[in-house]
């Protein structure tokens, strides 16, 4: 991740103090980016492990980090890495219906946790806005609340706020 290569366990110690003392780093391993190069692997190689380590490092996430444990803005790339690469992999094959019970839970959670502490305004906001609409959309059961009619609206009035009528 960021082009630096530790050793971190199987599964990793997604807490661990050893993250290089970049704040970037631990951004960028908490949100998921690898899982859709391991997705593009699978998809080209057809090698089940890479689907195999994808759910290993989900579930190891799960397992080890609650809801809210990181801005929202993490969060939010975090549910939309998780939902674009959940995507590619199943599309040749699926995972067993317990982890996609698990990975719904967690996503379901990040998702009512997200939406309840959007940043206030700008890109953040945008992006984390997108989110909530990617999951609505990913994931019907989500939407029991209108998630999809508030993150359209909400998405909408920030676009309205933050793109004066130039552009800029």
């Amino acid at each position: 991740c960021a082009g630096i290569k530790l050793e971190l366990g199987v599964p990793p110690d997604w807490k661990t103090v050893a993250l290089p003392e970049d704040e970037e780093w631990k951004i960028e391993w908490y949100k998921f980016y690898y899982g859709l190069d391991l997705a593009h692997a699978f998809a080209v190689t057809g090698d089940e492990k890479y689907r195999n380590t994808w759910r290993q490092l989900v579930r190891s996430w799960i397992a080890q980090m609650a809801t809210g444990c990181d801005s929202s803005d993490i969060a939010a790339r975090r549910i939309q890495n998780w939902i674009y690469a959940w995507n590619a992999f199943s599309k040749n094959g699926s995972f067993a219906p317990q982890f996609e019970d698990e990975i719904v839970a967690s996503i379901a959670a990040e998702v009512f946790h997200l939406r309840n502490h959007l940043t206030a305004e700008r890109n953040h906001r945008t992006l984390e806005l997108y989110a909530l609409f990617i999951a609505a959309l990913a994931l019907p059961e989500l939407n029991n609340d209108n998630l999809l009619e508030f993150a359209t609206a909400e998405i909408h009035r920030n676009l309205l706020a933050d793109v004066k009528p130039d552009g800029v």
